[in-house]
């Protein structure tokens, strides 16, 4: 397999949740995310799934269980799964923040102009994140994978 390379300049953004837009691309078991969160966003749920980011643009915080923890430009980012891990996404007024994720799954289907749904398919994606309820916000942070 070729190493693919990612426009995402040429991608659409898709918006899940109030606050919350993204471009994805799916290749095989990978997805390569940019999410941007706005100012004031802040996720209404825990999400307890791990996440692999790089902050490329902006700042915000984690909120975790036992406190919260901010990060910049350049950071790159480890989450385990977890209870113990718990966190939600909080972006002060006066900031946003932009971030490229990197997720891997079990899923084996490919789609390359953007980003869909488990399959892979182009278009709605597969549960959406927490802010606009369980499902939708679990697209936006997907720092709260569906499955």
């Amino acid at each position: 397999m070729e190493a693919m390379r990612v426009d995402f300049e040429g991608l659409p953004w898709r918006s899940p949740a109030a606050g919350v837009r993204e471009k994805a691309v799916r290749r095989g078991s990978q997805r390569l995310r940019l999410l941007e969160f706005t100012a004031g966003f802040e996720e209404r749920e825990w999400c307890r799934s791990a996440h692999a980011f790089t902050v490329v643009e902006g700042s915000f915080a984690l909120q975790f269980r036992h406190g919260r923890e901010r990060f910049r430009v350049g950071d790159c980012v480890l989450l385990p799964a977890g209870e113990t891990h718990a966190h939600r996404a909080v972006v002060g007024a006066d900031e946003h923040v932009r971030l490229l994720v990197f997720e891997v799954s079990e899923v084996s289907e490919v789609s390359e102009t953007g980003e869909t749904g488990e399959t892979g398919e182009t278009g709605e994606a597969d549960g959406a994140r927490e802010a606009q309820g369980a499902d939708s916000a679990r697209e936006a942070h997907e720092v709260r994978e569906a499955d």
